[in-house]
Order: C-alpha cells, then structure tokens, then sequence
C-alpha cells in the first residue's frame, strides 16, 4: 500500500511531469512545420473577364492537300477568316464575311483548293471563294421551308361542297438547315439535314443535297418523327443509316 510517505511517489510524479512536457515539445514542434496557409483573395474581375471572354479562334480546318489551314478570328463581336500557307512565304489573306460577320460559325470546311462551305448559328450555310475574296450565302431557313398541314381539321369536309382542298389549307414554315458532309460524286455539292413540324411530336427530317453554285436543293430522304429527343446518322449519299429516339431505342434508317 502507497502512503504519503512512501518513496514511490516523488518518482511517479518524476515521470508524469517529463512525460507532459515530452508531449508539449512534440505538439510545438507540429505546429512550428506545418506551413501558413494565407488567406485567399477576393476574385479578380479582369482575369474572370478573361476566362469568361468567347474564344478568338473557335473553327480550324486545314485543306485537302495541306498547303492552307483556315481558321475563324473573333475580335469585337465580328467574326472573319483567316487563310494561311503551310509552306514558306507563309502567305496569308482575310477574307470578310459581310452581312454574316455578327453570326458565329458552327462548321468551315474545305470544298476545293479555293473554295470552303460553312454554317452559323443562325442556320446560315455559306460559301467562301478564295479567288474573288468574298462570302456569300447560300441557303437559310426562309429558302430552305416546309409545308404544314393542320393536324386539327376536319378532313372529311375537303373537298365538298366547294370549300378548299387540303393544298388550300396548308401553309409553310422556315426550315433550319444544319449541314452534314460534302457529297461523295461532287466538290459543289454538300449533304444538309432539316427538321421542321407543327409540333414537336410530328416533325418532318429530311436530307437534301446543296448545290453551293445555284443554290437549288434537291430532296433526298425523309421521315416522321415521333419524339422531341432524336439523333441521327447520315452517310456521304444522303441516307438515314441510324435514328436514335433517345426516349426508346435506335433503329436502323431505311
């Protein structure tokens, strides 16, 4: 039994003592490694200005036989084109995109040595032709439409007693044209897809061949659509080879 007096004590007390501070000295010297962490600044307006500011360059596309790239410059809200060679002088010319220098380029590709197609966001497809130095549209929504059939009429009453067919009773709508590939038998001829419908659950797809000369188009596929949510797969002559309903499953096009 331990007692005040007993000499056992004064050593316990010995080691409990170079035991705490033992422990203060480690504790010290964790916090005298650990690095300061400073405090973080407030957000810099200019450099998010930066971050947040539309890309000067957002389309590239180099030509068939390597010897030009063609890139879109952004600067003040107008968009043009810039070609340059690949090989030294490294020439380089900027063509201006006109009344569609306010619209942002969605594709640019190359058609011949000196011509190349593209499209904007405002359904515009367009041709450049190195040559001349200019840009010119080539079809938008308004020259590309479709034609509406009321789904709500009475289609019994055509025709009868002198009231007007059902051609009578149809009207058009624009047709946005969003541009797929270059055909395969023509460097003047692009594949487009449209889709336009009363609603949204009786659209009309349709492919169609774009002749980048005159302008004209001519019909080549077509289907109903049944779904808001699809996506489809066209090849290099036009055809429909996939259509994914993305509320089913895809099936194969005709």
């Amino acid at each position: 039994m331990l007692t005040l007096s007993s000499p056992v004590l004064p050593r316990l007390a010995l080691i409990f003592v170079a035991f705490l501070n033992s422990a203060e000295s480690v504790d010290a010297q964790f916090w005298r490694r650990t690095p300061k962490v400073e405090a973080t600044p407030g957000v810099n307006q200019e450099n998010l200005n930066a971050f947040l500011r539309p890309l000067r360059t957002a389309r590239a596309t180099l030509s068939r036989d390597g010897r030009q790239l063609a890139y879109t410059i952004t600067e003040g809200g107008r968009t043009t084109i810039e070609v340059v060679g690949t090989d030294y002088p490294y020439n380089n010319r900027r063509i201006e995109l006109g009344d569609l220098a306010d619209a942002r380029l969605t594709a640019l590709e190359w058609v011949s040595a000196d011509r190349l197609v593209f499209s904007t966001e405002q359904w515009v497809i367009g041709m450049i032709d190195l040559e001349q130095g200019q840009a010119r549209a080539v079809l938008n929504a308004n020259r590309f439409p479709t034609e509406i059939i009321p789904f709500d009429i009475n289609a019994s009453t055509i025709g009868t007693d002198g009231q007007d067919t059902l051609g009578d009773m149809s009207y058009e709508i624009p047709r946005s044209p969003r541009l797929v590939r270059l055909a395969n038998h023509s460097r003047n001829t692009v594949i487009i897809e449209g889709v336009a419908g009363g609603h949204l659950r009786d659209s009309k797809w349709v492919t169609a061949e774009l002749n980048l000369d005159t302008g004209d188009v001519r019909m080549l596929e077509s289907f109903r659509g049944s779904s808001t949510a699809m996506r489809t797969l066209i090849d290099r002559t036009g055809r429909f080879r996939l259509i994914e309903d993305r509320e089913n499953d895809p099936c194969g096009g005709g």
